[in-house]
C-alpha cells in the first residue's frame, strides 16, 4: 500500500511539473517574433543608382554603331577587343543596377520610371556579350546569336536612352 502512495504522489507530482513547463512554453511561444520591414527610399537614393551608371550608358551607347562596324570589319583587332569588353561592362552594369533597384522600397512617385527601366536592364543583362559573340575566346560576329545580340543590345541602347531622359529631373 505504501509503494502505491509513493507511485500516486509521484505520478501527481510528474504531472504538475509537466503541466507548468507546458504553461513556460506556450507562453515563450505567445512572444511575436519582430518583423523587418524596408523603408522608402527617397528619390534622391533611388535616382543615384542610375546616376552612377548613366554617364558609361551614354557614351557605350553613342559609340554603338562604330562598335558594331569595328566588330564586324575587324573581330581580331584592338577596337574590336575594346568593344567586347564595353558591351560586356554595360552588361554587368545593367544587372547590377536592376538589382540596386529591386533592393530599394521604390517612392510611389518614381514606380513609372523604375517599372519602366527595369525590363530593359534585364534584357541587357542576359545573354551576355560572351555567350553570344565568343567562340574558343575568339570573337565571332557573323553567328546568328552574336547578330541577334549585337541587334537587340543596340535597340536597348536606343530604349535606354529614352528612359535616361525621363530620368533627368532626378539626375
Amino acid at each position: 500500500m505504501r509503494s502505491a502512495l509513493i507511485l500516486a504522489s509521484t505520478i501527481a507530482l510528474a504531472g504538475l511539473s509537466l503541466t507548468g513547463c507546458a504553461s513556460a512554453s506556450s507562453s515563450a511561444d505567445a512572444t511575436p517574433s519582430p518583423t523587418f520591414t524596408k523603408e522608402t527610399a527617397t528619390t534622391a537614393q533611388v535616382a543615384s543608382v542610375i546616376a552612377q551608371y548613366e554617364d558609361d550608358w551614354r557614351e557605350v551607347s553613342d559609340a554603338a554603331g562604330g562598335c558594331r562596324l569595328d566588330l564586324v570589319t575587324n573581330s581580331e583587332g584592338l577596337d574590336a577587343l575594346t568593344c567586347s569588353y564595353t558591351e560586356q561592362t554595360a552588361g554587368l552594369n545593367a544587372l547590377l543596377a536592376a538589382a540596386d533597384l529591386r533592393d530599394l522600397e521604390v517612392p510611389d512617385e518614381m514606380q513609372d520610371l523604375v517599372f519602366d527601366i527595369l525590363p530593359i536592364l534585364d534584357r541587357m543583362s542576359t545573354p551576355d556579350f560572351n555567350s553570344s559573340c565568343l567562340v574558343d575566346d575568339v570573337i565571332v560576329t557573323d553567328s546568328d546569336a552574336c547578330t541577334t545580340f549585337l541587334g537587340q543590345r543596340f535597340a536597348d541602347y536606343l530604349a535606354l536612352d529614352s528612359e535616361l531622359d525621363r530620368w533627368k529631373p532626378y539626375l
